[in-house]
């Protein structure tokens, strides 16, 4: 096992050591109050139609803080999508609109996760979005305890290529970690879960919120000073040690005295770096280089590369609470409905 404690934090400018209770709740909360009223974006309406009965249920292959992900398949193309369940009263609509509205900015980019429609019936949402088939990266580093570096260098460049498409349309991540490092069938990688992002950053603006991952935050956050985008890439420097020696170069409680300094400022300071030397940027930002390793994934979808944890759970979702549903107010939810036609009836995986 990766030791390396997953869990988002996010405090505001007042703390300076780092909550390790503080609650995915909590801590949306306080994303929540950076990212001003009005950065949710135009929703489109599912002209459609498209919901629930639509899709054959197939397999548990995720979980988060408010639902599952469930593997699904359309029943009209027999094409496969990952669809997040979230019941309404566990969520504030704007975590998944912010969501929704960063992957429909990115959805130009090859190395993030493509959404291609979004509906709800009376308790809950569901975003379908690409049906990522390789895993991601913390499940296959504890596999293998390690990655050789060579494959460290490929993750690590096509990473920076995906954050560096974010920044370039002023969005702050801050939530890298391996398991929102998704690999597709033939190992290129699938940035996910916005959760934790910052919009409309534009260069040479600062932000506070203290916000990110135990063992993975930047010195600029803990020192509860103004950051920008270079965060990111003290970030992607963790992750990387992460992945070529299997464990944090940092204990825990040693992260909120953290005396290195961020030299890496942005991304053509990552370019220019000694260990990229040899990366072809533009053929890798083309997805022209072959992966160093190829998921095993055999005909159709592979159990191989997911957590029995996740997939032994039955496809099911639970009952509503007719006064919880009687509760929910619908205009909060207006104009959550998506669909994307371009992506919609292309397989993507």
């Amino acid at each position: 096992m990766v030791p390396v404690d997953p869990s988002p934090m996010v405090s505001d400018s007042a703390h300076t050591a780092i909550p390790h209770n503080l609650s995915t709740h909590e801590a949306l909360e306080q994303v929540d109050e950076e990212n001003e009223a009005g950065n949710t974006g135009q929703s489109g309406k599912a002209s459609s139609g498209l919901g629930l009965e639509d899709f054959d249920l197939l397999l548990v292959i995720g979980r988060g803080s408010f639902g599952k992900v469930l593997l699904v398949q359309l029943k009209k193309s027999n094409h496969m999508y990952a669809m997040k369940a979230v019941k309404k009263e566990h969520v504030n609509i704007d975590w998944v609109q912010r969501e929704k509205h960063i992957l429909q900015q990115a959805s130009n980019c090859p190395f993030v996760v493509g959404l291609h429609a979004c509906f709800q019936p009376e308790s809950r949402l569901f975003l379908v979005l690409d049906c990522v088939s390789g895993g991601d990266l913390l499940f296959h580093v504890q596999q293998q305890r390690m990655v050789p570096e060579e494959h460290a260098r490929f993750y690590s460049a096509e990473i920076s290529l995906a954050v560096n498409y974010l920044h370039l349309q002023g969005i702050l991540y801050r939530n890298l970690k391996l398991e929102n490092i998704l690999l597709d069938s033939e190992g290129h990688i699938k940035l996910t879960d916005y959760c934790l992002c910052k919009e409309d950053l534009q260069p040479g603006d600062t932000t506070s919120t203290f916000c990110g991952t135990p063992h993975f935050v930047a010195p600029e956050i803990i020192k509860v000073e103004g950051y920008n985008f270079s965060v990111e890439w003290w970030n992607l420097g963790i992750l990387m040690y992460v992945m070529m020696i299997g464990e944090s170069p940092f204990h825990l409680d040693e992260s909120s005295d953290n005396p290195y300094e961020n030299s890496i400022k942005d991304f053509a300071d990552v370019q220019e770096h000694p260990f990229f030397q040899n990366v072809d940027w533009n053929i890798m930002e083309r997805k022209q280089v072959m992966p160093p390793f190829k998921p095993n994934i055999s005909e159709g979808f592979s159990l191989d590369n997911f957590d029995p944890e996740f997939t032994n759970e039955p496809v099911r979702l639970t009952p509503d609470e007719n006064d919880i549903v009687r509760d929910l107010d619908g205009y909060e939810f207006a104009g959550f409905e998506y669909i994307n036609h371009l992506m919609m009836y292309e397989k993507r995986v």
